[in-house]
């Protein structure tokens, strides 16, 4: 395991600041295999992380004493291995991190090179962090680090977590209760396991019980070779008394052992187990049972299914140690546009204009209409802190006006963190306060919108219809924070044309007052279609004027 070692000058470049340039570096936080390899083509990927090694020890990535060559060089070695040849070269042509795009999460570390003058190939390692580890959602981490023991506190807290979300997300029935003819209470420190009746069983009959205490985890597993399903332990009926007595924890195999102290762990006081629960040698018992198993297993808590043994004797809870590295993630800016600055000055090579926090000067009519939701499709709480103007997609956590003025200010560069800026339009714009009536109808139908051209709104939701008392229907608008919906912010707002998508769709901005006098700031946005009080008819009696957003 290369655990916290410190990173070689080489393996540096995968220590990012996001003070400066990304393309000298990148975020990474815990590192371990995901995958071996798959072709890939391309040769000239990072130059500026490459090497050159020999087999059989690669001494190079062996003499750097860093936590990251040492992980890539068990990577390579095993490779080998796998690969059943004895190769004399290794050739590291770069590393990539890579992202996907919807939704915004990344993939993994990928190392590219090569095996003697063989093709060029990849592997992939997982990029982990803890949720409260600022990289997780600045890199878009899906993966947390997989606890050293599944029962050590991290271990338990995530499996509790998984289960309690699963069953939040299941229309589950708690009133149809099912429980399994026979359980082990699974006991604690002073008191053994045991067999229980559930229709006897005390806890079970008390009425207005509450479902936690009807849980029970199953366990599914291979009994192994004719010999070991011999030897395990069951319940016949020579022993079926005994066992509801007590049955002695040093007499369970391994599986069953392990499955009981994950009950234990999770607090979960009742176990299914078929070797015991089912009388084994009884063939009327046993018809009964295994017609039941379906009801058994879809009605558990939580099934553990103990893939990886051969035999009841295998256990499932001994883990083989991870390779893994800890790579040092700084951030010392709020998320916002400086975290894509690089991105935004190679796009600056290939694209003319302006460059305005975050969008473009010369189609920025377009870039005023973006949607932002969180990494969960939900839309953030209001910033308190300044990061960008609020027309800008930096300040947000994840007939065409006219743009007649623009200004941004900025720290030292013009693509990184922004002080200052506003943008001025010469637009229709319509107060709603100006018709009486006008309202929000949260529980309308929603209106779902998908494209690909520039005046469309791509599979965007929006969910909250715009109405007059007047004229009905007017638009569908979606607001950047939640904090809008307050009823004395929607008297305030004004709708502001910006585009029209086609003769029938008109597209814009929802736009609340500031602080300052004759300036406004971006709320969210709208798209009206032609019918009722929506459409093109709405504007035709609106009056062009300037509009100021900060």
């Amino acid at each position: 395991m290369a655990g916290n070692s410190p990173l070689c000058k080489r393996c540096k470049v995968l220590h990012f600041d996001d003070n400066f340039d990304p393309a000298s570096g990148a975020h990474v936080v815990i590192l371990e295999t995901l995958e071996r390899y798959t072709k890939f083509e391309s040769k000239e990927l990072f130059p500026e992380y490459s090497l050159k090694d020999a087999f059989p020890n690669l001494p190079r990535l062996a003499a750097e004493q860093c936590g990251m060559c040492a992980l890539m060089r068990e990577r390579f070695l095993a490779i080998e291995e796998e690969d059943k040849r004895h190769y004399s070269t290794l050739e590291i042509l770069g590393v990539k991190l890579d992202f996907a795009h919807f939704p915004r999460r990344m993939k993994g570390l990928f190392v590219y090179f090569k095996l003697n003058d063989g093709d060029a190939r990849e592997v992939i390692f997982s990029v982990q962090a803890e949720p409260a580890d600022p990289s997780y959602n600045r890199l878009g981490l899906t993966r947390r680090p997989i606890a050293p023991s599944a029962l050590s506190e991290s271990g338990i807290s995530r499996i509790k977590e998984m289960v309690e979300s699963a069953i939040f997300r299941t229309d589950l029935d708690t009133e149809k209760l099912y429980l399994p003819t026979r359980l082990i209470c699974v006991g604690d420190e002073q008191i053994g396991p045991r067999l229980v009746v559930s229709k006897t069983h005390p806890p079970f009959l008390m009425e207005h019980e509450e479902w936690n205490s009807y849980r029970y985890i199953a366990l599914s597993y291979c009994w192994g070779s004719r010999t070991e399903a011999e030897q395990q332990l069951k319940t016949t009926r020579d022993s079926l008394r005994r066992h509801m007595q007590g049955i002695p924890i040093e007499a369970l195999p391994q599986a069953l052992l392990d499955a009981l102290l994950v009950c234990r762990a999770l607090g979960v006081q009742y176990l299914w187990v078929d070797a015991l629960c089912i009388i084994q040698g009884d063939k009327s018992d046993w018809e009964r049972e295994s017609a039941n198993m379906g009801n058994v297993y879809s009605h558990s808590v939580l099934t553990i299914c103990a893939a990886q043994g051969d035999s009841c004797q295998s256990g499932f809870l001994k883990r083989r140690p991870l390779s893994q590295v800890e790579i040092p993630f700084h951030s010392s800016l709020d998320p916002s546009i400086s975290a894509t600055s690089a991105v935004a000055k190679r796009f600056s090579t290939n694209v003319s204009g302006k460059y305005l926090a975050g969008q473009w000067e010369k189609d920025l009519h377009y870039g005023l209409l973006w949607v932002n939701t969180d990494c969960d499709g939900e839309k953030s709480d209001m910033k308190t802190t300044y990061t960008a103007p609020s027309w800008s997609l930096a300040c947000q956590p994840c007939p065409k006006a006219k743009v007649l003025t623009t200004e941004t200010s900025f720290t030292i560069d013009p693509y990184g963190q922004i002080t200052d800026g506003f943008v001025s339009l010469s637009a229709k714009a319509y107060k709603i306060s100006s018709t009486r009536h006008w309202g929000i109808h949260v529980n309308h139908e929603p209106l779902f919108r998908h494209g690909s051209n520039g005046d469309s709104i791509s599979d965007v939701t929006l969910r909250l219809p715009l109405a007059s008392g007047e004229g009905g229907y007017n638009a569908h608008v979606r607001f950047d924070r939640n904090y809008i919906l307050e009823e004395h912010l929607i008297s305030q707002m004004s709708i502001v044309l910006i585009c029209s998508n086609g003769w029938d769709e008109m597209l814009g901005l929802v736009v609340l007052p500031s602080a300052t006098r004759d300036e406004y700031t971006r709320a969210g946005l709208f798209m009206s279609e032609g019918f009722k009080f929506g459409g093109a008819k709405f504007w035709d009696n609106v009056e062009t004027t300037t509009i100021k957003l900060v």
